[in-house]
């Protein structure tokens, strides 16, 4: 579905090298995690698989050059999910993810009624339906994030790229998202790609991880191979204690205390 090659980015400005060198790919059915420290270029690539930012490389999309799709074109292939940002629009929820549905329109005049049953099943599968008739302002920022994965649903693409989703979500409401990402990975066959900062999360529902520091590709491969201490180390220095998870054939990381 995306097969990526030799992508690196350099910020224009400061002719800083952001990305270097990335081979990885995704198929259909398969959830992959991009994890990496802070800065170490996990948004810069979702932002360059969504075709935002001028990369070198290749990125095929369905074996044809990402580049080369109109933006509506891109809409009906990617759905993607940026970092909340401090402005939010002064819309109700349910005219904000029939607006993810623009990419469908027949025409400039499409009506809410024809694109009632996605919306609404959307913010049901978030467990979101009881916002509708709510501002997206007025959202709480778990709230918000069930809502915007409701629009990226309501796109209906067979791509999901989100950046770090599980942000203001407590414990039960990210087990819900990975328990929604699950589904739509097994069940609608889609390719989802993640950044996200929780390691043990990611290890549990990923198919394959990418690992990033400071731009390099420094793994990519099985979630159980990513949790060893040698590839921790080389992605986020020393800090972390590996436990067996009771549950599941893979490593979980422990905090070090701190020396007092």
């Amino acid at each position: 579905m995306i097969e990526v090659k030799d992508l690196c980015y350099t910020e224009p400005v400061s002719n800083r090298s952001l990305l270097e060198s990335l081979d990885f790919s995704i198929e259909p059915g398969e959830l992959l995690s991009v994890l990496g420290a802070n800065g170490a270029g996990k948004t810069t690539l979702l932002r360059s698989l969504f075709a935002l930012l001028e990369y070198r490389g290749v990125c095929l999309l369905a074996g044809k050059d990402l580049r080369s799709y109109s933006r509506k074109e891109l809409a009906l292939q990617i759905a993607y999910i940026p970092q909340l940002g401090s402005r939010l629009p002064e819309m109700l929820v349910r005219d904000f993810v029939f607006l993810a549905r623009k990419p469908r329109f027949k025409s400039l005049f499409d009506s809410y009624s024809s694109h009632q049953v996605v919306v609404e099943r959307s913010l049901q599968e978030t467990s979101s339906l009881t916002f509708i008739d709510r501002l997206v302002s007025s959202l709480s920022g778990g709230e918000l994030q069930r809502v915007l994965l409701a629009a990226a649903l309501a796109q209906e693409t067979p791509v999901i790229i989100m950046d770090e989703p599980a942000t203001f979500l407590d414990i039960e409401h990210e087990a819900d998202l990975y328990k929604i990402l699950e589904s739509l990975r097994k069940d609608h066959n889609k390719a989802i790609v993640i950044a996200s900062h929780n390691c043990n999360r990611s290890a549990l529902a990923s198919s394959r991880i990418l690992a990033l520091r400071e731009g390099k590709q420094v793994f990519y491969g099985n979630p159980n191979e990513f949790m060893s201490q040698s590839v921790l180390d080389s992605v986020y220095g020393s800090g972390s204690l590996l436990i067996s998870h009771p549950q599941a054939n893979c490593k979980m990381i422990l905090p070090q205390v701190c020396d007092e």
